[in-house]
C-alpha cells in the first residue's frame, strides 16, 4: 500500500465493499464506484483478497499455559 499510486479513501472504501459484500466484488465494480482504472481496482482488490486470506500472525486471543492453571486447579482443590 506504500507504493501504491491508490489514495487511502479508495483503499478505504474498497475495504468496505469487499469485507461487507455477501459475494465478491468485482473490478469492474470497484472501478465504477471509485473513478480508477480498472487495471487500479484489480490491483487493489487483489492485495485486499490477500491480505484477508493470510493465516499466519493473526490474533486468536490470549495464550493460556494449561500447565499452570491445572496445577492451580489441583493445589486449589487439595487444599480443601
Amino acid at each position: 500500500m506504500e507504493c501504491a499510486k491508490i489514495g487511502y479513501q479508495d483503499w478505504l472504501i474498497a475495504t468496505y465493499m469487499l469485507t461487507t459484500s455477501l459475494k465478491s466484488v468485482s473490478s469492474m465494480k470497484l472501478h465504477r464506484e471509485l473513478g480508477i482504472t480498472q487495471k487500479s481496482a484489480w490491483f487493489l482488490a487483489h492485495r485486499l483478497r490477500k491480505s484477508l486470506e493470510a493465516t499466519e500472525n493473526q490474533f486468536i486471543g490470549p495464550q493460556l499455559k494449561l500447565t499452570n492453571r491445572t496445577s492451580a486447579v489441583k493445589s486449589a482443590t487439595s487444599i480443601n
